[in-house]
């Protein structure tokens, strides 16, 4: 992760200037979090496509189910993720 300094004349920074160095790192982190959720999904489902399973057999296996609590008022539901996975997987062959 990326970490930032801050230098001014009296070596000081303000609250609000250390609260957007805060915030842009807390909304890097995020993406980054949901980027390897994604690439784990579509590993695990690339997998399984491989091992010639269908689209219900792939939602059987729940390739999203350490993340289905960590946001279960999204309004994209784990069901919808692993569709698109393996429609990107599929579309490829």
């Amino acid at each position: 992760m990326r970490t930032f300094s801050c230098f001014s004349f009296d070596n000081n920074c303000s609250v609000p200037t250390l609260f957007f160095v805060f915030a842009a790192n807390m909304a890097r982190a995020r993406v980054l979090v949901r980027r390897e959720m994604l690439a784990t999904i579509h590993e695990r489902v690339k997998k399984s496509v491989a091992a010639g399973r269908s689209l219900e057999q792939v939602k059987a296996e729940r390739p999203t189910k350490e993340w289905d609590q960590r946001f279960p008022d999204s309004f994209v539901t784990s069901e919808h993720v692993v569709e698109e996975a393996y429609r990107a997987v599929t579309s490829r062959h």
